[in-house]
């Protein structure tokens, strides 16, 4: 149980060092959302697939969840209520 809280700690600490080190290269908030404006479109891409793919995963994962609970057999989840 130490270790585990040990390596919470670290990954903690490493995080606001992060952050802290990452406060300095952005000053404003155009420079923090949209990088500068100097990201190209292919890392934009990107980022908005990983971005659709996780919501899409985190839904879908929710959805199994609920078909194996038995709410269809119910008709739908209101029935459980």
């Amino acid at each position: 149980m130490l270790v585990k809280i040990i390596f919470i700690v670290l990954f903690f600490a490493a995080m606001v060092a992060v952050g802290l080190v990452s406060r300095k290269s952005s000053t404003s908030l155009d420079k923090f959302v949209l990088g500068g404006r100097a990201v190209g479109p292919w890392l934009t891409a990107f980022s908005f697939g990983t971005s659709y793919f996780s919501a899409v995963i985190f839904i879908g994962y929710a959805g199994r969840f609920g078909w194996n609970l038995a709410w269809p057999q119910h008709g739908s989840a209101w029935a459980m209520l």
